[in-house]
């Protein structure tokens, strides 16, 4: 994600999904907005995420669980728990 692709004045993350090109719009409060502030006002909101490949990502954040002691949890997981949300929405 880019800084570009947040619409402050509706409060929206809107991207292109990479493996299907649809548009996703991700509708955000007063939290977030103050956390998205924090990150780069143009280009990667995560620079340094944005230049490791998918394996890479995920070993850090294994790494992460681990050191919290999160167990079960894959980055993997949470395209099935959206997955389940979609369904039981309809």
């Amino acid at each position: 994600m880019t800084a570009e692709d947040i619409d402050w004045q509706h409060r929206l993350v809107v991207y292109v999904r990479g493996k299907t090109g649809t548009v996703s719009r991700l509708q955000f409060g007063e939290g977030l907005a103050k956390l998205l502030q924090t990150l780069p006002s143009e280009g990667p909101l995560f620079p340094r995420l944005a230049t490791l490949d998918q394996k890479r990502r995920g070993e850090m954040f294994l790494c992460r669980c681990r050191r919290l002691n999160i167990v079960g949890v894959t980055l993997h997981s949470y395209r099935y728990a959206w997955a389940e949300r979609a369904r039981i929405a309809g």
